[in-house]
Order: structure tokens, then C-alpha cells, then sequence
């Protein structure tokens, strides 16, 4: 993983991360002319016409394969977000900007593209506001990165193209295995009435499960094991309470209550679409089953174990005890060590955190981590655009330099290290990997037995080489090494696969109709009701009422769409 490729780590390296994120790669500025586009939706006679439009871009000099001319460029658009990072640790550094960098460079030689951007946002609000003008006119990017939302509103407006035909054609096989690697779900998510709209974003889902992070040094001072259940963290909590001293926090929680590892302990998955005993989904957020955890939490509220004033706190001011040494116990992501533990380990050189599998409510109970489709955008590609096979010879490109065997084409165009990191950020398209994480693992702790990076590639070589520096003494980079090494949160994750008690969100199509108008107001209809039970302000038992009032509110009709598109999938 890249030393700054987590997404939404916190608030410091969200922004880093995001600016790379949902609205990155997004364009339009050439390849226009809507008569040489194949029609959309027609399937393998796409594949045909991609070959056949490719002869059809210039009006002089020799042919090329690419559909150009000898020298002239395809010209493919996109967009980006920017942030203050990328100004920092690339563009001050190097002499580069968005339209003329080594990444564009390389696509104009190896692909023969000119990288084209219609506009730069400032932020994230901006971009969205640019790429809803250009939906609204239709005149989008040649290439945009969107949500699931946004793909089916281009879908049903005509706006862009089946993606499989070319992908099919000129995906290299590297690029195959990878998408293959992801599972069939990143794909259906993308596909509708039978045509794939977009090409996925691919993530890792089981890094989407929780852990349970906790101070070992805490636990080695008041002599106990890391806890086996609900009330053993609790008596943990307790014990580190009397270490922290005045002001301390059992356990941090968000300003929602929202604490998945602590609920799948408890079987329950709010947020998640699970198979109830009669065969369809149930929104388990908004079942009775809730009561138990929720009432849990309550007493932990009452005695003091949580902070009196979560719900008025941000993310921030909620991760303060964490850092201050207030907090020894918080469900999490497997990237919490680098932020904000990092944090923590740099200002307490005696602060060892440990990611721990979660919980079980009662000792003994079966623990079945929650996990859901971890792809959360999509490429599309305008109806517009000249040559939809482009983008994917620059993926077969990006790949190639980011997870090739080759250590200095990485360091030249993904990870220089030093002070100047993500130079891949300025690449228009980029791609995660589904397990590159859990293999780069396994590399690390091996090459910690032996010493040798022989079969390592570039980023898996930097990963190790970060581990071992913080062993030999950087607590600098004790996030990267309790993230890779052996006990680390990687390790977590694997013990999670290899025992495959996982439920899944089942759901993971756009969102109906209903969801699209009323979701907002139903969703905080839950989330209020959740946040007044633990904090004492109304009974666990009134969740009934609430879950009724739900259903009545549109709930009832948002089940029975999610179960129209689960027996129709």
C-alpha cells in the first residue's frame, strides 16, 4: 500500500486522500464527435466499432494503429480535486502541474494520449457542483470516477457507454486478474438491464471489517489478557480508567453511536442488508435485534465508561483522548494505526497499541466480522468519447508501473519516497488491488525472517523497508509496522478470511427510488433514536415504536424494492 493510499484515515489524511478520490479523473476538453462513438448499450458490436472508430480521428499523415497519426496525440479529458498536499509535497518540489507531468508524458508516449483537464476543482463541494453542471447539459468528461448514484442517473440519460466490450479487447492481463480478483459484485453494482456501465474502482472488502484496537501496555500494567468478551472489555475498560486518571474515556465513540466491530459482536449490522430466517433482506438497523447492544451501551453511558458528551463532539475532538492518553479501547479500521494511534505512539513512547479480532457478546460465541462490497466508485466513459479504449490501455499502463516487478519504474512514478510521496496521485487514472495488502504482508514478515526482498516488488519492498526502520528504531512509521508485521492489523484481517465467518451487506445495487428521496430522513430518523438510547435520553424499549414509525415513513417500501432487485440480481 502507498504511504499515503488509505482512504478517509482521519481527518488529517482524508484530505490527503480524498483529493485523489471520488471526483478524481474525471474530463472532458476532446474526442467529441458523437458520430464516431459506437452505439451505447450495443454489446459486442461496441467491441467492433471501438476497433473501427479508431481509423476515423485525423485528416492527414500515415494511419496508426491507435486510430491517430504519426505524432498526433488522442486528446482524452478529465478532471481532478486538489488539495493543499498535492501543492506541497509534489508541485513544490518538483518543476510539474497538472497538464504537463511525467505521468502525462508517459501516457502521450506509451498510449499515444494528450491528458486533458476541463477543471481543477478546489474541493470536493466544487467538483461535485462542475460534474452535476456537466450532467445536466450533457456534456460530460470523457472520463469521469462516480458513485453508484451518479452512474445510474448517466445510465438512464443515454450519457455513457457499455464499458465490458473494450474492456474485453484490450485489458491486459494483469489488469483481468485484478478486476477477476474483486469478485462479481463490483461488476453487477455497475451493470444495469443487462449492460455494464462501469468499470469498478476496485477495493479490498475485507478491509472494510472492524477490529478492536487496545493499549497492551495498559493491559500488561493492570495484569490482564486482552479481553475474549463484551464484559471482559468491560472490566478492561474499568481497569484502564484508573490508569488514564481524571478525564478518562472507557471506550472512544462517535458523535452517531455508529460502532460497527461492537454490534457485529452482538450478531447485529446496522447499516448492513442481511438474510432474515424467511430468505429475504432485513435492514438490521431497523430490527428489534438492536435492543441488546444498544441497551449495553446505555449502562456504559450511565457508568461512566463513555464520554458524557459524544454526541455533541466532532471526529476530532473525539479522537483527543485517544492521543492524550485518556483512552485505551476503540473499534476501528485496520489503518487506525496510522491515524490517529500514530499520534498516539509518537507522543507516548510507551503507548503500544494491538488490533485485536472483535468480540463475541458472551465467551465462546461465534464471532462473524461484518464486511461489505468495498468498491464504492466506478469509471464511466462519455457516449462522446472518440476512443472508450484508451482509458483502458492508460489502466493496462498505470498497473503495469504501480504492481510490476520493476522497483525503480515504482519509485519513479508511484512512491519516490523521502520527502515528495504519492507522486501517482498525478496519474488521471489509478486502481487499487482486491488482496495486495495481505500479500505484501505475508512478504514483509517473511522477508523479517530472512532478511531478503528477492520476489518483493516496489511498493511491497517499501513496505518492508518502513517496518523495519520503525524496529530499528523510526517510531515515526509504527503505524506502517503495526499495519504489515507480523501482529499487525493486516494479520487481523487474514484471520478473518481464513476462518470465513463473514456476513456480507447484501445489498449492493443503486439506490431505489425510495432510497433516493426519503433515505436521508429515514436514516436520521435511526441514527437520533440510537444516539438519545445510549445517552440516556430516551428507553431501549421505545425503539420498537421507532422502528414502526420507519417503516410507516417509507421503510417498508425501501425493503420491499431491496428485495424486488435481491430475487432479480
Amino acid at each position: 500500500m502507498r504511504k499515503q493510499s488509505f482512504k478517509a484515515c482521519g481527518a488529517a489524511l482524508a484530505g490527503i486522500v480524498m483529493a485523489a478520490g471520488l471526483l478524481t479523473g474525471c474530463g472532458n476538453g476532446g474526442g467529441t464527435n458523437e458520430t464516431s462513438q459506437p452505439a451505447q448499450g450495443s454489446g459486442t458490436s461496441q467491441a467492433d466499432a471501438a476497433g473501427d472508430s479508431a481509423q476515423e480521428s485525423g485528416a492527414e499523415g500515415t494511419d496508426t494503429e491507435d486510430g491517430g497519426q504519426e505524432g498526433e496525440l488522442i486528446p482524452i479529458s478529465f478532471a481532478r480535486t486538489t488539495d493543499a498536499s498535492i501543492e506541497s509535497n509534489i508541485f513544490a518540489q518538483i518543476d510539474a502541474s497538472w497538464e504537463d507531468n511525467l505521468w502525462n508524458d508517459l501516457y502521450a508516449d506509451e498510449v499515444g494520449v494528450q491528458v486533458v483537464y476541463k477543471w481543477v476543482a478546489t474541493d470536493g463541494d466544487q467538483g461535485k457542483q462542475k460534474l452535476n453542471g456537466a450532467i445536466a447539459s450533457g456534456d460530460i468528461p470523457d472520463v469521469c470516477q462516480v458513485d453508484k448514484t451518479t452512474m445510474k442517473q448517466m445510465a438512464d440519460a443515454g450519457l455513457i457507454v457499455d464499458i465490458a466490450p473494450y474492456f474485453e479487447q484490450y485489458a491486459s492481463d494483469r489488469l483481468k486478474k485484478l478486476i477477476e480478483d474483486a469478485g462479481p459484485q463490483c461488476i453487477e453494482a455497475a451493470t444495469f438491464d443487462g449492460v455494464q456501465y462501469g468499470f469498478p474502482f476496485v477495493d479490498c472488502d475485507i478491509e472494510t471489517a472492524d477490529m478492536l484496537w487496545i493499549r497492551q501496555d495498559w493491559l500488561d500494567k493492570a495484569n490482564l489478557e486482552a479481553p475474549k468478551s463484551i464484559d471482559e472489555l468491560e472490566a478492561v475498560m474499568k481497569a484502564f480508567g484508573d490508569i488514564a486518571g481524571d478525564g478518562a474515556v472507557g471506550m472512544r465513540i462517535g458523535n452517531t453511536a455508529n460502532i460497527p466491530g461492537f454490534f457485529h459482536g452482538y450478531g447485529v449490522y446496522p447499516g448492513y442488508w442481511t438474510v432474515a430466517e424467511d430468505g429475504k433482506l432485513q435492514y438490521d438497523k431497523a430490527t428489534a435485534d438492536m435492543k441488546e447492544p444498544l441497551a449495553k451501551l446505555a449502562q456504559w453511558y450511565q457508568e461512566g465508561l463513555l464520554d458524557k458528551e459524544f454526541y455533541v463532539k466532532d471526529d476530532a475532538a473525539s479522537i483527543e483522548p485517544l492521543v492524550a492518553g485518556k483512552c485505551g479501547v476503540v473499534y476501528a479500521w485496520h489503518a487506525y494505526g496510522l491515524y490517529p494511534l500514530q499520534d498516539s505512539a509518537s507522543a507516548d513512547p510507551e503507548a503500544d497499541w494491538r488490533p485485536f479480532s472483535i468480540i463475541p457478546s458472551a465467551e465462546g460465541a461465534l464471532v462473524e466480522p461484518g464486511i461489505r462490497m468495498a468498491t464504492s466508485s466506478w469509471y464511466v466513459v462519455s457516449a462522446k468519447c472518440e476512443h472508450p479504449e484508451k482509458f483502458i490501455e492508460m489502466l493496462n499502463l498505470y498497473c503495469e508501473k504501480s504492481f510490476g516487478d520493476d522497483t525503480a519504474e515504482y519509485a519513479k512514478y508511484i512512491n519516490p519516497g523521502g520527502d515528495m510521496e504519492g507522486l501517482w496521485r498525478l496519474s488521471p487514472v489509478s486502481l487499487n488491488t482486491p488482496n495486495k495488502n495481505q500479500i505484501t504482508t505475508g512478504k514483509v514478515i517473511a522477508a523479517m525472517t530472512d532478511g531478503s526482498t528477492e520476489g518483493m516488488n516496489g511498493e511491497e519492498t517499501n513496505m518492508y523497508n518502513y517496518c523495519k526502520a520503525n524496529l530499528d528504531g523510526d517510531r515515526s512509521l509504527w503505524g506502517w509496522n503495526i499495519e504489515f508485521n507480523e501482529g499487525g492489523s493486516q494479520t487481523v484481517l487474514i484471520g478473518y478470511q481464513e476462518a470465513g465467518n463473514l456476513v456480507y451487506d447484501e445489498f449492493y445495487g443503486a439506490p431505489t427510488d425510495t432510497m433516493t428521496s426519503k433515505s436521508g430522513t429515514l436514516e436520521a430518523m435511526l441514527d437520533e433514536a440510537i444516539v438519545k438510547i445510549v445517552s440516556g435520553q430516551m428507553s431501549v424499549d421505545e425503539y420498537d415504536s421507532v422502528i414502526e414509525s420507519w417503516k410507516a415513513a417509507g421503510g417498508e417500501q425501501i425493503i420491499q424494492e431491496v428485495n424486488d432487485w435481491y430475487q432479480t440480481r
